[in-house]
């Protein structure tokens, strides 16, 4: 996975990073995993990234090392 990370943004309709201080690992109500945190161009702007389980490990270590 690279870094730093992507996520889809509805309201700006493109790709922006997601700011590493912001970075969040959540759980939805389905089970499945994401991670929650804010677009680096615009700080109000809430973004979330779907993650399988191969990056959910590795999104948990970069996290538990900063």
């Amino acid at each position: 996975m690279e870094w730093p990370l992507q996520a889809y943004s509805v309201k700006l309709k493109r790709k922006v990073d997601i700011a590493e201080d912001s970075m969040e690992l959540v759980t939805m109500k389905n089970g499945r995993h994401a991670l929650r945190g804010v677009a680096v161009e615009d700080r109000s702007i809430n973004v979330f990234r779907i993650l399988g389980n191969a990056e959910v490990e590795e999104v948990r270590a970069k996290l538990a090392g900063k």
